[in-house]
């Protein structure tokens, strides 16, 4: 059957190949346009398109006003598509790229009158000239059950000379779907840069914004003053990273798509109208040990979720302004930050360095690193979810550090002791499973100096204005706070 049909597409491609593209048209429930001169089509949603996107549906490939128009070089897919039918790019030969959109749900499948046996393909079949496909969706779409990526007539083409970008942490999803057969890359950042204070901002070809740095985000007027303000609209997850402690004014007003968020442990502000007119924003993370501060109308009442530790759901709750959200503790939620793993150091008395982590969900190894700043030492350890060191690694003095690992709760703490005193120190923590990184967070600290009687000395920021502190007790880093004691994920409550 397959035979017959690739036969009558010879003939059916004789008749539509000599004509021209025309400038403008719609196809089902996509609107799209043809550059004649640069040989870009871009196809986007129609306004009659259902709510869940528009369909580019087609009663015949062979038929498509786009087949066998050699003119077309790239196709750009707009955001609000969401299905692209089978053959709809049959044998544009001279096709190079191809953009499909964050909203793409499915791919290749023929119309509900038109599934004749045998006639299952991807949009792009024949596209000899074929170099890069980009898929902005976090999930690989469905396809028609009949495609058969194992078979070479599903393409037309060697797939594996194909470039196909994906965002990162997606790519075991495609491999699963069976796109492994394509040369799998990475989206790079579209966007990035520097504000404030040594800030640092990156936007992604999926739609997550992420910032990182330590101290405050500046406030803004509005909106047009942020870095990413030419990408406002395509935000739809936002990373702020730890080590940021206040979010300024208007930083996110007008991100319409913002679909979810996570703040950082270290949160202490969030300023007016930071996230005004973010309507979509249905899910937020926020890992603050202190109720951060809103601003004026810097998180209007939404129905949105917010997920806080357990041991501080109570006092989001008697928040008034936290308070009129859907409050939940996320315990095991340790996936919802790219730089998921939380770090913090304290030293003691003995010179230790204390290395507390999260679990990421999915992780199979940590890769601890701690480098002293001035090179003297290295130390690298690999350690499995069951605790177990798998490698360990060191660059050290005669006097060598000792490591003690300990698993409290949801979290990780790595004790180092035997360390210089006096002496500044990286650490990174990288969390993996079998094919890519999951996490990652890197911090500096410092080891105490001789002539400390106490042996404590704080790192990372000390919000003044709340009454707790951060204390070491038995080898312990603790938070007190309101006469209780937690431990330094907030995680468990430890009894007095």
């Amino acid at each position: 059957m397959r035979k017959i049909f690739l036969f009558i597409t010879a003939l059916g491609c004789a008749a539509v190949m000599n004509a021209e593209i025309p400038a403008s048209g719609k196809t089902g429930t996509c609107n799209w346009t043809f550059d004649a001169e640069t040989g870009v089509l871009t196809i986007s949603s129609a306004d009659d398109a259902p709510e869940w996107g528009g369909e580019l549906t087609l009663d015949n490939p062979i038929y498509s006003p786009f087949a066998v128009k050699d003119e077309i070089k790239e196709v750009i897919v707009e955001e609000g598509v969401s299905a692209i039918g089978t053959g709809a790019f049959l044998s544009c030969h001279n096709l190079e790229k191809i953009t499909f959109p964050s909203t793409l749900a499915s791919i290749g499948f023929s119309s509900a009158d038109y599934a004749a046996e045998g006639q299952h393909f991807l949009p792009f079949i024949g596209c000899t000239g074929l170099k890069k496909l980009i898929m902005k969706s976090h999930y690989a779409p469905d396809y028609d059950n009949g495609i058969d990526f194992s078979n070479p007539l599903t393409f037309g083409f060697d797939p594996s000379g194909v470039d196909l970008y994906v965002y990162d942490g997606s790519i075991p999803n495609y491999i699963e779907g069976g796109w492994g057969v394509f040369n799998i890359r990475a989206l790079p950042a579209i966007a990035e840069g520097t504000f404030g204070s040594g800030l640092k901002w990156k936007m992604s070809g999926d739609g997550k914004l992420t910032i990182t740095g330590q101290g405050s985000m500046p406030d803004y007027e509005t909106y047009k003053e942020q870095p990413w303000a030419k990408y406002i609209s395509d935000i739809k997850e936002l990373v702020v990273g730890e080590g940021i402690t206040d979010i300024g004014a208007a930083n996110f007003a007008f991100a319409i798509n913002m679909e979810e968020a996570y703040l950082p442990a270290t949160l202490v502000t969030i300023g007016a109208n930071a996230f005004a007119f973010t309507n979509k924003l249905t899910e937020i993370t926020c890992a603050a040990t202190f109720v951060p501060s809103l601003g004026e109308d810097a998180l209007i009442a939404n129905d949105r979720y917010v997920y806080v530790w357990d041991f501080m759901l109570q006092d989001f709750k008697d928040d008034p302004a936290w308070g009129v959200h859907n409050l939940w503790a996320f315990k095991a939620k340790t996936t919802y930050v790219e730089a998921g793993v939380e770090v913090s150091a304290q030293s003691d008395g003995e010179n230790s360095l204390y290395i507390n982590w999260l679990q990421v969900e999915g992780a199979t190894v940590y890769v601890v690193t701690l480098t002293a700043e001035d090179g003297s030492f290295e130390m690298e350890l690999t350690i499995d979810t069951q605790g177990h060191v798998t490698s360990y690694t060191r660059r050290a003095p005669s006097r060598a550090p000792m490591h003690t690992l300990f698993e409290e709760g949801e979290a990780w703490k790595l004790r180092v002791n035997g360390l210089e005193y006096g002496k500044n120190y990286n650490i990174t923590i990288l969390a993996k499973n079998d094919t890519q990184t999951l996490a990652t967070f890197h911090t500096t600290t410092a080891t105490v100096t001789e002539a400390d009687p106490q042996g404590v000395e704080e790192v990372g920021y000390q919000p003044s204005a709340f009454s707790s502190q951060k204390l070491l007790r038995d080898g312990r880093l603790l938070i007190e706070k309101n006469g209780k004691t937690y431990n330094a994920q907030g995680a468990v409550i430890i009894a007095q």
